[in-house]
Parts: C-alpha cells; structure tokens; sequence
C-alpha cells in the first residue's frame, strides 16, 4: 500500500507569484514607503529618494535628434509620435487639435471617437511618463552576492521574522517577506547597485515583465547578478545634481553628529527604477511628501534622514523634517510599561495661572490646580477594571504623546472669566490642518493610513462620534468630548513589545482583532483623563466666578456713565491737586480722591495701549499685503518653475533657427543695434537676470526654511553667499566673510535667517544705487565671533551711512520708519525691512544696534 504513495510539492507560477507581491503593494506611495523601510532596516543613516524627470508633461517642441530617437522607442509600443507632432524645420511641435466631429454622425461615434482621442493622449502621456527614473539611495549595510541569493530573491523571506534587530540595533519594520515586489509596483525594469564593507560591489538587475511569461513557474524566472566594471560603477555624486548634492551635505550638516556626504558612501545601496508605471506630476510628488513627511514621529532625533528631490520641480526639494508641536494648550503624555504600570503627565498651558486670584486654590478640590504639570502614576488595571490579568499583558508597552490645540479665539468675556491665554489662530489652523490626527508609529515607522487626513481612517478613533452623541460644553465636568478637529498625537508600538498588533499583509493598517479593539478602547480612556482634567478645570473656574462676582457688566456701564465718572474724577482731583500746590508736604488722599486719582491713571494707560494696538494693526495690515504677495506667488509657483527653466536656453534654438538664413560674420560691420545676434546677447542677458530673481523668489517660499532645526551660522552665510553672488557680481559688490567661529549652531527657522540677513543685504544693495556709489567701493562685510556675552554678528557696507536727517538710529528699527524718497519726496520705501530685523532677532533674545562709524553702515547683533 505504500508503495503507491507519492510526495508532490507544490509550485506557483511566475504571474500568480508577482499579483501577490502587486496586491500586498496597492499603491506607488505604498512602494516607496515599503524601500524607505527597507534603508532603515539595513541601518542607513539616511535615505535619499530622487526623482529624475525629463518630461514632466509631454513636450511641446521636440528637436529633431531626439524626436527620432524617441520615435524609435515609441515605436516598439505601437505608438507613432509623427501622428502627434508636426515637423518644423529643425524642431517637431505638437499638434493640439479640437476634437472636431464630422457631420451627420450618431451621438454614440461621437462619444466613441472622443474616448478614442482621449486614449491616443493619454498613451502619448504615458510613453514620455516612462522615461521618468526613481532613485533610492541608502548608506546601510549593503548586501552581498550570497544575501540576495538567500534573501532578496526568496519571496516571503523569513529572515526578518526571526532576525528581529538590526546589527545597529534597530528594530527591522518588516517581516512579510514581500517589500521588493514594490519594485515591479513602480516599474518595469529595476538596477540595484550594492556594496558592503567587504564586497566590491555588485549589481542586480530584474525586467518585472518576464514574469508574465505563459506557462512559466517562479523558479524559471531569472534575475541577473554581475560584478560591475571598476569604471562603470555607480555612485550616488555621478547620479544626483551638484545643487542637490550641496543640500544634501547641508542636511547631513543638521544632524546632532554630523556626517560627510563622501565618507558615508563606502557601504550601501542605490536602486534605479525605469520605465516607470505612473505619471509623477507635481501634485504626485507633493502628496508623496506629504506622506514620507509623516513616515517618522516628530522628535530632534537626527539618527535617520529622508530627503526628497525632484529634477522637475525643487518647490518640494529637501530634506523632510516633521515638526514638533510647541504651541497647545494641553499636553499629554502617557507611557505603559512591561509591569502594566502607566505613568507620564498632563501639561496644562492653556490658563495664565498667575492671574487667577490666589482663594481659588485654597480649596481641597482645586489646589493641584495651581501645579502646570499632573503626574500620572496607576496600574492599566485601574484605566480598564473587570479585565484579567492575562488579558491586559497582551497589550504589551506602548507609549502616547497628545496635543489640544484651539483653532477658535474665544470671546473676550470667556478668556477673562477663564484666564486663557492668547493664541494664534491662524498659525494653528495651518499646522492642524497639515498634521492634525492621532498617527500610529511601529518602531519608528508610520503604520498608515491612520491619522491620515482624507482617509476613511483619519478618525480611527470615532472621536467625532463621541462628541455628536454629546455636544457639551467644557465646563460641564464628566460630560466635555474632544472634538477630533482640534487634536494631533502619536502612539509608539513595537514588533516585539505589542506581537497582538500586527500589520495587515497589504502594509495598510493593523489586523482589526480583539486585540486591537481593546488596544483602541485604552487611548479612549487616555484620552478621557486628558477631558476630564480640563472639563474640572473650567467647571471649578464658573463656579468661582459666579460666587465671587462684583464686577460691574457691560451692560450695566453706558458710555454717558463713562463721560460722567471721568468729569467727576477730573473734579475730583484737580480740587487735590490745587489744595496741595505749593504744600511741601502732600495732604493724605480721602477715598474719593485716591478712587479719582487712580481712575485717572488707568484710563491713561489704557488709552496709551489702545493707541499701540492701533499701531500694531496697522503693522498687521501691511504685513497681510506682505503675506498676501506670498501666497500668490505660491500659488504660481508651478508656472513660475516652468518659466524660469525655460528662460535663458530658448535663445539657443532661435540662434539654430536664423543661422542656414543669416550668416553671423556677414554682420560683422552692420551697427551693433541693428545686428540681430547682438540683440540676441541683450535678451538672453535680461533673461539670466530674470532667471536669477525668480529662482530667489522661488527659494524664499520652500517649507524645509520653516522648520525649527539647528543651524550652522558660518554654513549658512556661506550658502547665503553663493546665493546672492549673480545679484552681486552683476551689481559690482564685494562681499566678504568672517566667521572667527566656524563651529557655532543655533536653534532656529532658516526662514528667520533670511529675513535678518536679505533685508540688510537689499538695502545695502539699494542704497549703493540710489547714492551712485562708484562700483570700486561697493563692500560689504559679515563678520562672526563667539565671545563670552553671546554670539556676535557685526555687518557693515561701505555705503553713504544713515542719513543726517536720523537723530536716533534706533528709529529704523520702527515699523514703517523710511527715509526712501522719489524726486517729489513721496516716500517710496515699506519702512518694514528693519523693523523685520528686529522682530526676528527678538524671538531669539537677540539684540540689535546700530554702531557710530566715520563711514558706512555698521551694525552688531549679539545673540546670547
């Protein structure tokens, strides 16, 4: 009977095998996030995704050498680019026609027709998409020719599963075995250069379409792995831009220990991904930014970077830094350890504890209320009684960070009555909008799609269900819910601490067992210690007011009331102070001269700050026009990239274009305004010195200059003089740096920098041209020194100097202070530069003065 028993193992054909791998990676985004991973696992200090594209939409004007070559690849997809382009002399231009119907047709071969053309366009557009290459690149590890036999080819690899840590003990984030088919999601052929610490390196390479080969199992399919000749090897300087190389060396720069760019690239791994399957427009790219921005939880931890770059468009070019919330009302912080004990705190920062009246504390119920920070200490089995032991330890550590931000100022009686403090509502509604939502982390990876804004998960928590059920106001104790609007938080899990809460294999969320429902059911009852402090704070507050008040409403005050006190308090007091004129000794105030008195200098003061909040809206008033000028230019921020990489080169096709017709050295004795070759030169000048401002725009408006990161001073005013150095070197001024301290980092937003350093910088530059300074003493100098007192900045230019007609040079430093004239001496300037100076530099404690100097402008900041 035996013998007639057989072992069969089974097989799997090439395409099932690789729809497995495509399901599991639904999306390009997915892909990406899926290699990132892959870069921290083999603990890479970085990791580099770039994206080369030369045709970020189809081209409108082809040149004739690289029409044909394109033709030749169209060509082997059954697309032929001369039914698209017209021929024009040495160039091919797109021909756009209208759908243009014939006469006498039914609707339904309209329609027909109309989809037709719309797939010839959409082929047209895909084909040029195609030529597009992705780049990751890593400094990890690397693999050798045995790993990417055993591993790398073997799909749903356990080595991780078992192989937990990584040699620079990280956790490895995956386990399915089945991240490389994000490759085959991204394109169609795929390079994989890799090098280690004891291999010269290899090269693996991969055509994903050969696993739809009929009738073909997976074990027929080949990859191919070769040794790379010493001079066709691939290195990341060879494969990225000079420019973003430097942003790259800058971002390293920012790391708490910082790395040099060329020292990091002896081990790790650069993957090439060609023909790709997706159009990666600028609305592509900003959403995948978005997404990488989010992939690591907000921290100063610097241990691994993401940069992100874009040939096409630099308006996303960077490296991606989520922001860490420091303006919130509420925060707080809970951390569950291997014993079930939670502990952490509650940071309360909405309230200006100081003014509340001291009484209000002396009570049992509110005396901890004086305390800015809740301690936190109790067993889960306190959050979640009724529930086992055993069942709680399935939890496993975690830890949670949540912020309560306000988007909406609240009336004035109500900040009175609950001593809130001032917020920014506009600067909140922004950063809520960005990262608002509770986003889950699994070592140090973001599990999507929770948190995530638009998705059906971006509530996972049915916050907004609560709070529908439940609408009560804060100061009803037990009953306020947090509306999901007004929070961010980021919840740490681990493989190892949490193995109940696994990733769903398709990489998009946990598997939503009991274990995770019980999971979520704890941050809901976080959450509620968080509501519940704040509800007690605001419900002891009412009853406080609504037993202590003796102040008058406004409603009880008219304004004729107002006139009548203070002609009595006038009264009141001139009759005291005549009584005491001339008295060397001042008679004692009576109570209706002391109230009289008193009233009087309030109401001084009082006028005194409504007339500086005059002021400060008119300051905002312009600042909005400022503002307003911003966000347009962002707005058009696709069209002016556009512009400015086609200015400067279009004249090169105009040359090609007139020379067959007119000889240039048969120009030679014509009048040089007359020669259209010297007309030519003017143009294309204009052109570089437009190219030039825009790009400096341009620049000015990239989010990474909003991020609070620590700057290199010396590194910075380097940068910021390459920058400046075509606006210089056009102008004839000599800039010159001296940074005596090279080492000296501050804390700060680049964007403040900008501010400082382009403000002094213009008005140098302005005023050498409206006071005809001769171009031999155009100077500028920033010079940087670490002293005892704090960090010292001086600048100086060789310019005229305030003008004579400034008594106080501190005056410049007022919002709308100018001394710029036309010839009809209408002031011309803003008056807001310096003031902008000022501003930025007190955010840092810094101070700003102007120095006395036989000549120039000389000015010195001192940071401490």
């Amino acid at each position: 009977m035996d013998n007639n028993k057989e072992l069969v193992n089974f097989n799997v054909s090439a395409r099932t095998a690789r729809l497995i791998g495509r399901e599991n990676v639904a999306t390009s985004d997915g892909a990406i996030i899926e290699l990132v991973k892959n870069t921290y696992d083999a603990d890479s200090e970085y990791c580099i995704v770039y994206f080369d594209i030369p045709y970020p939409t189809t081209p409108e004007i082809i040149q004739e050498e690289s029409f044909n070559q394109l033709s030749s690849y169209a060509l082997k997809i059954q697309l032929n680019l001369q039914d698209f382009y017209e021929q024009n002399k040495i160039t091919f231009e797109w021909e756009r026609h209208e759908f243009n119907p014939p006469k006498g047709i039914l609707s339904e071969e309209i329609e027909r027709l109309k989809k037709e053309r719309a797939t010839e366009n959409e082929k047209l557009k895909n084909f040029f998409g195609s030529f597009t290459n992705i780049y990751i690149i890593d400094n990890g590890e690397g693999m050798d020719s045995e790993t990417i036999k055993k591993n790398w080819m073997t799909i749903g690899t356990d080595n991780k599963t078992y192989d937990i840590k990584s040699k620079g003990g990280r956790t490895k984030s995956g386990a399915k075995g089945i991240g490389r088919f994000a490759l085959d999601r991204l394109g169609r052929l795929c390079t994989l250069k890799t090098k280690t610490e004891k291999s010269n390196g290899i090269i693996w390479k991969v055509d994903w379409e050969s696993f739809e080969q009929n009738g073909k199992n997976i074990n027929e399919i080949y990859a191919t792995i070769e040794v790379p000749d010493i001079n066709n090897n691939i290195n990341t300087l060879s494969i990225l831009p000079l420019e973003i190389i430097e942003q790259i060396k800058s971002g390293l720069n920012k790391r708490k220990n910082p790395l040099d760019l060329e020292k990091t690239l002896s081990t790790g791994t650069i993957i090439k991904i060609s023909s790709v399957r997706d159009h990666w427009n600028e609305l592509a790219i900003r959403n995948l930014k978005d997404r990488l921005e989010s992939l690591v939880p907000p921290s100063e931890d610097t241990s691994f970077q993401l940069f992100l770059f874009c040939s096409h468009t630099s308006k996303y070019n960077g490296l991606l830094q989520p922001e860490v919330c420091e303006d919130y009302d509420y925060k707080l912080e809970v951390s569950l350890d291997k014993k079930l004990n939670l502990t952490g705190r509650i940071i309360r920062n909405e309230y200006r504890i100081e003014d509340i009246p001291p009484i209000f504390f002396q009570s049992n119920e509110t005396q901890s209320l004086k305390d800015k920070v809740k301690h936190l200490n109790f067993p889960l089995s306190k959050l979640m009684p009724g529930i086992s032991d055993m069942e709680l330890s399935k939890t496993g550590p975690f830890s949670f960070t949540l912020y309560f931000m306000k988007r909406a100022v609240p009336n004035k009686s109500d900040t009175e009555k609950y001593y809130q403090k001032k917020i920014d509502t506009t600067k909140r509604g922004l950063w809520l909008d960005s990262y608002g939502g509770i986003k889950l982390f699994r070592d140090n990876f973001r599990v999507r799609p929770y948190g995530e804004r638009g998705s059906s998960s971006w509530d996972w928590l049915e916050l907004g269900n609560r709070v529908a059920l439940n609408p009560a106001q804060v100061s009803r104790y037990r009953h306020w819910k947090v509306s999901p609007n007004n929070i961010t938080g980021v919840i740490n899990i681990s493989r190892i601490d949490n193995p109940y809460l696994e990733d769903k294999s398709s990489r998009e969320g946990v598997q939503e067992n009991e274990s995770f429902l019980f999971f979520k059911n704890i941050i809901e009852k976080l959450i509620k210690i968080f509501e519940d402090d704040r509800s007690f704070f605001f419900s002891e507050l009412l009853k406080f007011n609504q037993q202590n008040s003796t102040s008058p409403s406004d409603g009880e005050i008219s304004k004729r009331d107002i006139e009548k006190a203070t002609q009595i308090a006038n009264e009141i007091y001139q009759k005291y102070k005549n009584k005491n004129d001339g008295s060397k000794r001042k008679s004692k105030k009576t109570d209706n001269e002391t109230i009289a008195t008193v009233y009087l200098k309030e109401k001084e003061e009082k006028e005194g700050l409504e007339q500086e909040l005059t002021e400060m809206r008119e300051e905002n008033s312009l600042l909005r026009v400022f503002a307003s000028s911003g966000v347009t230019i962002a707005s058009f921020t696709h069209e002016l990239e556009n512009l400015q990489i086609k200015l400067g080169s279009r004249f090169d096709e105009i040359r090609q274009l007139i020379s067959p017709l007119i000889d240039e050295a048969s120009l030679s004795n014509t009048y040089k305004y007359d020669n259209p070759y010297y007309r030519l030169e003017l143009f294309e000048k204009e052109d570089k010195k437009l190219k030039q401002w825009l790009q400096y725009t341009l620049r000015t408006i990239r989010k990474d200059k909003r991020n609070q990161q620590y700057i290199n001073i010396s590194d910075y005013l380097e940068n910021f003089k390459t920058e400046w150095s075509d606006t210089l070197e056009e102008r004839c001024v000599n800039l010159t740096l001296q940074n005596k301290s090279t080492e000296y980092r501050l804390k700060s937003y680049e964007i403040d920098l900008d501010c400082i350093f382009n403000n002094l910088l213009i008005n140098s530059l302005d005023v050498f041209i409206r006071n005809e300074v001769s171009s031999e003493f155009r100077n500028i100098e920033i010079s940087t020194e670490k002293l005892p007192d704090g960090f010292h900045i001086k600048y100086k230019d060789s310019g005229p100097g305030l003008s004579k007609d400034i008594t106080n040079a501190q005056d410049i430093f007022q919002a709308t202070y100018t001394t710029k004239r036309d010839n009809s001496g209408k002031e011309v300037g803003t008056g807001m530069g310096m003031w902008l100076v000022k501003k930025s530099l007190e955010q840092y404690n810094a101070t700003c003065e102007v120095l006395s100097s036989s000549s120039g402008f000389s000015l010195e900041i001192i940071i401490p």
